[in-house]
């Protein structure tokens, strides 16, 4: 019988100590950084100049996707660092297949596909001045670092 407690005391402490090890190992803070999830906006059809709004707090790149029978369309997509007060234009860049670097735009001239920067931004807001017809506006994004050339 004493032998069976020596064994069960020698297990008890050996788990003890494999849980302490663990433990001890652990050094990722598990409530800071937060983890924020991608974000993605239901699509938004216009037919008529107008805005786009997407909560765009703590993410750090935000795509833009325009699809539809629109021409004529200037679609200037903005950011705010004020939660939505102050807008200033932002430089979105085209998701390019080829091998050069996608050249950046002020605006979205047509239907595509584009990202841009939107580190440090509360809001950003697809701000459309001009369109005929139709536009689809699909908006998402996603915590990752924004790298205008590598798409």
């Amino acid at each position: 019988m004493r032998n069976l407690f020596s064994k069960l005391a020698l297990f008890a402490v050996a788990a003890l100590s494999a849980v302490a090890l663990s433990a001890s190992a652990q050094t990722y803070p598990f409530q800071n950084p937060t983890y924020i999830p991608g974000a993605v906006l239901a699509p938004v059809t216009l037919s008529a100049p107008g805005s786009v709004l997407f909560s765009a707090n703590g993410l750090g790149t935000v795509s833009l996707r325009v699809t539809g029978t629109c021409t004529d369309l200037v679609a200037a997509v903005q950011a705010s660092n004020d939660l939505g007060t102050t807008y200033t234009t932002i430089n979105i860049y085209p998701v390019a297949t080829g091998a050069s670097a996608p050249t950046p735009a002020a605006s979205a001239g047509a239907v595509g596909f584009w990202k841009s920067n939107a580190e440090g931004y509360t809001n950003i807001k697809v701000n459309v001045t001009a369109l005929t017809a139709s536009c689809t506006f699909a908006l998402s994004g996603t915590p990752g670092a924004f790298n205008g050339t590598a798409f």
